[in-house]
This record gives C-alpha cells, structure tokens and sequence, in this order.
C-alpha cells in the first residue's frame, strides 16, 4: 500500500482575502507549479496549477459583466474542484442570494477530504450553500447550473474519450437535454503538433443570458483544435477566449516549450 502524501498548510496573502490551503508540499514536482512529469491524479488533485490562477485571474471581469446584466448565479457547478482554490475564491467574491448554490466537485474520491478540510479553514458565506461532492464525467447531472467552470481539466493526447465525457457532463448540466454525438472516431486520433490558437483580439467571449461554460485550458500534449471538435460533436458551441484569459506561461521560448505550454480560458455554450 502506497505512503499517502505528506501535506502542507500554506497561506496565499495575494488573494483579497487570503485563502489558506493544504497541499502538496511546494518542493513536490506537483507543488504549486506545472511539471511535464506524468502524475497520478491524487498527487494532481492536491497541488495548484496554473489554471486555476488564470482562471481567478480573469473572474472579476466575468462577475462585472454579469453585474450589469442583472445576472444572478443561483447554482454554480466547479469541476475539477481538487485543492479548492478557485471555487473559494469564487464564493468570498461572488454576490450571492439565498438561493446561490455552489457545487465543488472531484472525480477523485481520495481528494475529498483535502477539499472539505480546505472549505473549513475558509468558510464561505452563511447565505452561500457550498457542496463538496464526487462527480464522475460522463453521466447526465439531475440538474442543471447557469454556470460550469474547471481549470486543466486535460492534460495528454490519451485524455480524448476524457475530454468527450467531460463535454457530455458540461452539455447536461447547462441545458438538460439530451443530445445525440457525433464522429467520436477522433478521440484516439494523434493529431498534428501544429496547434491553432484564436488570436485574444478577435475573438472575444461575451457573458449572455444563457447557461456558460469556462475551461482554463493548457495546451500540454492535447491538440486545441481537437478539444473543440470533441466539444462541438458533443453540443458544445465554442464562443470564444474570453478577454484577458489567454497567458504564457514562460517569458521566454523555454527549450521550445512556450508553444507547448500555452494557457488560455475558453467560453462555451450550449447548442439548441
């Protein structure tokens, strides 16, 4: 039987207010920084990626823009939650009524303690009901949420039947009803290294009305293009980057690694 992890309890001063956390220890490969080392998905699930910073990073703009829009999130669904960090930091900053629900979710039960224990050292809001629970992609949620978000939810080209699961999840929890996949003959299919990125100026995504989707997505070793095709056969409209959310994560071409390691967050909505 494995050793479980060794943790730690850190304290993030740069957040309003601070957010104190246990995870990994920062000197672990999987600490608070990516890795291009293959880890298993506990040791992923109890460390912060950069996907989950960008993702806080561009937030305050998406709740502004709801803000104007006399738009109230009432049940809000994280996938993906692993340390908890973005969806603490949504509840500490979100206006919230007494019907706003948030639901923190893992596919990995073993991270659940970690996740619970990091929601009582930040308690949210007393009129905020927030949930931590485990969810596996895949099946059709009892439920539905105006609004879905996960940060590095994909990670390698084998992710592709991952990746559909994932769509399949998000297209039920945003409108509820079924939808009939397309070509899945793509999801093993190694694609060209060539990857096409949207340029941030031009395509930008708007928060409307209808139910959304955010996806903090790092190009590691899964092609752009193909995530989006998954997506769309799956009933999932592609709207665009949303603005400020597209990164890089080295300042300088790291052994050819920018390329390789760009972040972006990606706006999706349902097709009807």
């Amino acid at each position: 039987m494995s050793t479980p992890p060794t943790l730690q309890t850190v304290s993030l001063n740069d957040y309003t207010p601070p957010i104190k956390l246990k995870l990994l220890p920062l000197s672990s490969p999987c600490g608070n920084k990516d890795t291009t080392d293959s880890t298993n998905a506990l040791n992923t699930g109890l460390s912060i990626w950069f996907g989950a910073r960008n993702l806080i990073g561009i937030f305050p703009s998406i709740l502004e823009a709801l803000k104007s829009q006399n738009i109230e999130l009432q049940n809000i669904l994280e996938l993906g939650a692993g340390t908890g960090l973005t969806g603490i930091w949504l509840y500490n900053n979100i206006p919230v009524t007494s019907n706003t629900n948030l639901e923190l979710t893992d596919g990995v039960s073993e991270v659940l303690p970690l996740l619970t224990s990091n929601i009582n050292l930040n308690p949210p809001p007393p009129s905020l009901n927030v949930t931590p629970s485990e969810l596996l992609w895949g099946g059709k949620l009892p439920k539905t949420y105006n609004f879905i978000y996960g940060a590095d939810l994909i990670y390698e080209r084998v992710d592709g039947a991952k990746v559909r699961l994932l769509a399949r999840t998000v297209r039920s929890g945003l409108s509820g009803v079924d939808w009939v996949s397309k070509d899945s003959s793509k999801d093993t299919k190694v694609e060209s290294d060539e990857y096409e990125i949207p340029e941030c100026a031009e395509i930008i995504f708007e928060v409307t009305y209808a139910p959304f989707f955010l996806l903090a997505f790092t190009r590691r070793s899964f092609p752009f293009n193909q995530l989006i095709e998954i997506f769309n056969s799956e009933g999932l409209k592609c709207t665009g980057l949303v603005e400020g959310g597209c990164f890089d994560i080295f300042e300088n071409d790291t052994d050819g690694l920018t390329d390789m390691w760009r972040d972006c967050v990606l706006g999706f909505e349902a097709i009807e």
